[in-house]
């Protein structure tokens, strides 16, 4: 049975040890659908610094907008081999129909919320 967590963990803290740039003050974790290969999801990390937001004040746009970050991602699910491990772990437990929309239940959600 495959441990996601622990498989994520494995590929991400070496990762993160390896940085080694100064006033690393947010890290984040892009998930994104590939809607062209089957709505296989990818997962990539990257960070931001006080540099890269030209030390903005603490609630300023440039620092908490994704779009203002270095954008230079870290894939750790999107090639082959954790692509496999993530439809395994899928499999193992029970997700199907990835990426599958039901428009009955989109409109349900709009209705209850």
């Amino acid at each position: 049975m495959i441990d996601l967590t622990d498989y994520l963990y494995n590929k991400i803290e070496p990762i993160i040890e390896s940085w080694d740039d100064e006033g690393i003050y947010a890290l984040s974790f892009f998930v994104h659908t590939n809607e062209a290969l089957e709505n296989i999801p990818t997962f990539a990390i990257s960070y931001n610094t006080e540099e890269d937001c030209e030390h903005s004040s603490q609630l300023s746009g440039q620092r908490w907008n994704y779009a203002f970050w270095r954008q230079d991602e870290i894939e750790i699910i999107g090639d082959e081999e954790s692509t496999t491990i993530l439809l395994q772990w899928y499999k193992e437990n029970g997700i199907k129909d990835i990426g599958y929309e039901d428009e009955t239940l989109m409109m349900m959600m709009i209705i209850i919320i």
